[in-house]
């Protein structure tokens, strides 16, 4: 029998929709970064490093104490950290307070990749390749996604 029958067809589903669902945001925040920015004069690779920093301070610490907290503690935090970034993003009039929350909000994209492949550890390797096909698939959905709601937005602006 192969890796794939010893392995739940769930557990492959939600790992991958896992992976989807854990960087969309990260995907949907490079496509949005004109937006983000507008009415500024600001160049857009601010947006990249709003990104980049956060990702990388806690890829660099995070794992160091992260492992001693449980899968539950993480996920909330991850769902608190998607949540507080979002509305700070989309309600915020400042850009300052937008950037911002493209920062918390990759924060949680970085803390839900950390998180999630740690939790592959207990079941099969086909979750590990689960998880990052549907992070790939996020490259294509999130574009996919944000695109057809400006596309929406606009539509319904024209026809008023």
């Amino acid at each position: 029998m192969g890796i794939e029958g010893k392995e739940k067809g769930r557990n492959i589903l939600c790992f991958f929709f896992f992976g989807m669902l854990s960087l969309i945001y990260d995907e949907i925040c490079l496509i949005a970064a004109e937006d983000i920015l507008a009415g500024s004069t600001i160049p857009t690779a601010v947006v990249i490093i709003s990104i980049a920093i956060p990702v990388i301070l806690i890829k660099l610490t995070t794992p160091w104490f992260l492992q001693h907290v449980s899968y539950f503690k993480k996920i909330s935090l991850v769902f608190i950290l998607f949540l507080v970034g979002l509305v700070s993003l989309v309600l915020s009039p400042r850009i300052s307070g937008r950037l911002a929350g493209v920062s918390i909000v990759e924060s949680g994209v970085a803390t839900s990749e950390i998180t999630l492949l740690s939790l592959t550890a207990f079941y099969e390797h086909i979750t590990v390749s689960a998880f990052v096909a549907g992070v790939g698939v996020s490259s294509f959905v999130g574009p996919l996604y944000y695109t057809s709601k400006c596309d929406l937005f606009t539509n319904q602006m024209s026809r008023s």
